[in-house]
């Protein structure tokens, strides 16, 4: 997909653009290659939520004719080409709003696959976790079950979904011989597996976009934390890799609303986004907006004593931040509180501990790191 977008907008730049010209070559071959590539891409779109394949093709054909001859684009009233009067038609090509569109429909077009490959990867971790549920009820001794189960955890930490699908398909095949292969008694329980497994072969072929995407930062919003950080724990569990917890909160965010506005709050809560993205850069790394002006950081296999390490690193890059608003340079700081998951606590258990260390460290003059105190603990 990328491919297809890069290769027609590489020829709308030009290595020594001049002043009120068009930066396009306009020689008969470049205009023919670049209907080409139009038609290329219209030819092998898909549906997104913006505009349907059959839509897009259709105005990448009305791109391709509008290069070729002149004729109406399909972002230009028709009026425009030519007057009332009888005048002559316009004939200059609009090549700013061709590129303004590829722009547009390429980055919709990252977004729903995003969301999508995120969909799929959450409904083939849903049925893992009940497989391995399953499994330890009557297969604890199965080692090509527990195998394969394996290997498919490991495929899901990818974004190659010919690789998930593959391997969500032998899973369902060794799942499926043994559930031909247990007593009666199991029935009930492998009845409700063989309806999730075909629940999973559906959403191999269709997976709808989940709306867990927090709008203001881009990063997860609280409820995709509330899906996802369960399952990290489970995955914990059956890997016996630590789990560690980050609550992070903006210090003195409420001055900064007051003295500059809430825009400014808002460009301030964006660049705080971006600076947890640019600390915590693992695909595993898991990165939410919690509330407000407090986020979440989940880092599976890392220890507490390195979760530590890895926010106070956070904290020296955030203070020579500067955030440049209007005429204001603004400079913030956060306060942290780490704790690393326990297999016999809940998810929320965890938030508690890390949301109470946070707070903790508020009390202490803020801008700093507090550890947790172990689950259970009592002052």
């Amino acid at each position: 997909m990328g491919g297809r977008l890069m290769a027609p907008m590489a020829l709308f730049s030009s290595p020594r653009p001049r002043a009120k010209r068009s930066p396009v070559p306009t020689d008969a071959g470049h205009l023919d290659a670049m209907a080409r590539l139009l038609r290329v891409w219209g030819e092998n779109a898909f549906d997104i939520d913006q505009i349907d394949a059959t839509s897009f093709g259709e105005r990448c054909e009305a791109w391709a004719r509008h290069v070729l001859t002149g004729s109406p684009p399909p972002s230009v009233r028709k009026k425009s080409f030519g007057d009332a009067d009888g005048s002559a038609p316009e004939t200059r090509r609009h090549y700013a709003d061709l590129l303004k569109e590829l722009k547009v429909h390429r980055k919709n077009e990252a977004s729903f696959v995003t969301q999508t490959l995120s969909g799929l990867k959450g409904a083939v971790w849903d049925v893992v976790t009940h497989l391995r549920e399953a499994a330890s009820g009557y297969a604890r001794d199965d080692r090509v079950m527990q195998a394969q189960l394996s290997r498919l955890e490991v495929v899901l930490e990818s974004d190659d979904v010919n690789a998930i699908r593959n391997a969500a398909s032998e899973t369902v095949r060794i799942v499926s011989d043994n559930i031909a292969a247990r007593q009666e008694r199991h029935t009930q329980q492998l009845a409700a597996l063989g309806t999730r497994m075909k629940t999973l072969e559906s959403s191999l072929v269709e997976v709808k976009s989940l709306n867990n995407m927090d709008a203001l930062t881009g990063l997860h919003n609280r409820g995709a934390l509330d899906e996802t950080l369960p399952r990290l724990v489970t995955m914990a569990a059956l890997s016996q890799e630590p789990v560690s917890l980050l609550m992070v909160d903006i210090d003195h965010f409420k001055k900064i609303n007051d003295n500059h506005g809430h825009p400014a709050g808002d460009a301030v809560l964006r660049s705080f986004g971006d600076a947890l993205v640019r600390a915590f850069p693992r695909k595993s790394d898991f990165l939410a907006r919690y509330g407000g002006e407090e986020f979440c950081v989940v880092l599976p296999n890392t220890s507490l004593a390195d979760a530590k390490r890895l926010a106070e690193r956070f904290l020296e890059e955030l203070r020579i931040l500067v955030i440049r608003y209007e005429q204001a340079s603004l400079q913030i700081t956060a306060s942290i509180g780490v704790a690393m998951v326990s297999l016999s606590e809940s998810s929320e258990g965890a938030i508690t501990r890390a949301d109470r260390a946070l707070y903790a460290a508020k009390g202490k003059g803020r801008d700093r790191v507090m550890l947790a105190e172990p689950p259970g603990f009592r002052t």
